[in-house]
Parts: structure tokens; sequence; C-alpha cells
């Protein structure tokens, strides 16, 4: 997992690797609509706002030069 490859850089990415868990079958399982189950709207909300917190964290960590 990437956050793990993070954390041996920076320690305080391990506190990230349970909702990188949670968010992970975002972009494997749900990346295509059809036959498998999807997730509800409110787990959707839910998995958006970690995610919102998760890139938040990542940019606190950079330089504001490399922001979008």
């Amino acid at each position: 997992m990437l956050i793990l490859q993070a954390a041996k850089i920076e320690s305080s990415f391990t506190e990230w690797a349970d909702i990188g868990d949670e968010l992970k079958p975002y972009a494997t399982a749900y990346r295509y609509p059809g036959d498998l189950i999807e997730p509800s709207i409110r787990e959707f909300q839910h998995a958006r706002k970690s995610a919102e917190k998760l890139v938040n964290f990542v940019l606190s960590r950079l330089p504001k030069t490399v922001h979008p």
C-alpha cells in the first residue's frame, strides 16, 4: 500500500493506514459499475470525506509550491 511506503519516509502516514484500507475498494472493486455490489450513497459520502482528509494531510506534508 502506498501509505505504508510513505510511512517509511514520514512516520505520521501510519495513522492513515486504516483509511487507506477503507478506500481501497473505490480504486479496485468499485472502479467499474456492473455486477459487483456498489457502495450505498452513505458509504460513498463517508469514503469521500475520508479521502478529502487524506488528501489534505498529504498536501500539508508537501511544499506549497507543489499544491494544485
